[in-house]
C-alpha cells in the first residue's frame, strides 16, 4: 500500500491545534462546588439572612430570586448602611490557585459594592468591585485561591451601601481549578 504523502502531512499539521485543544479542555473546567450555584430554579441551598459582624444598626436588604438572567439571585440593598448576604457552604475542596468566578449584573448603584468572600470574612481573601454608576453593567469576579479550604468552608456574596442604594444580579459561581 503506497502512502500519500501529501495527506500525511495535511493530517500532522493538525497535530498542534489537536494538542491545544486537548489542554484547554482538559484543565480549567468549570465544576460543581455549591449547592444550586446557577440559580437556574431557585435559592435553594443558599441563606439570605447573615448575622452582620461589623454592625448591629446596619439596615438590611433584600435578597430573592429572580426569573431575569434565565434565573438568578436578587440582591438590592438602600441606607447607611445598606446590606444584603447571600450565604452557603463549599461541597468540594479547593486549593491555592483554583478560581471562583461569579457573573453579576449590577444596577442602579449609588455608593455601592459587591464583594465576594471565601473563608472567613475578617481575615480570609476576597474579591470586591465598589461601583458608583446607574444603570445596568455586567461583570465576572474572579477570586484566586491562596490556601486550601475544606468543604463546609462558607461563600459569601455582600451587597453592601453607605449611603446609597443599590441591586445585583447574580448568574452563577464557577470553581476552575488551578495548575
Amino acid at each position: 500500500m503506497k502512502r500519500n504523502k501529501k495527506l500525511d502531512a495535511k493530517l500532522y499539521s493538525y497535530f498542534p491545534i489537536a494538542f491545544v485543544f486537548f489542554l484547554f479542555f482538559s484543565h480549567g473546567q468549570a465544576i460543581n462546588f455549591l449547592p444550586n450555584q446557577d440559580f437556574d430554579e431557585d435559592l435553594k441551598g443558599w441563606f439570605t439572612a447573615f448575622e452582620n459582624p461589623i454592625s448591629t444598626v446596619a439596615s438590611f436588604g433584600t435578597v430573592e430570586w429572580s426569573s431575569d438572567f434565565n434565573g438568578s439571585a436578587h440582591l438590592t440593598v438602600s441606607g447607611a448602611p445598606g446590606v444584603a448576604d447571600l450565604i452557603t457552604c463549599i461541597n468540594t475542596t479547593i486549593y491555592p490557585g483554583d478560581i471562583i468566578t461569579c457573573k453579576v449584573t449590577t444596577g442602579n448603584m449609588k455608593y455601592a459594592g459587591i464583594h465576594l468572600y471565601i473563608g472567613d470574612y475578617f481575615n480570609d481573601i476576597n474579591e470586591h468591585v465598589d461601583i458608583i454608576e446607574v444603570g445596568n453593567v455586567t461583570r465576572v469576579m474572579r477570586l484566586v485561591a491562596n490556601k486550601k479550604y475544606q468543604p463546609g468552608t462558607p461563600i459569601l456574596i455582600h451587597l453592601v451601601c453607605w449611603p446609597g442604594s443599590g441591586e445585583a444580579w447574580i448568574h452563577y459561581l464557577d470553581l476552575i481549578r488551578g495548575d
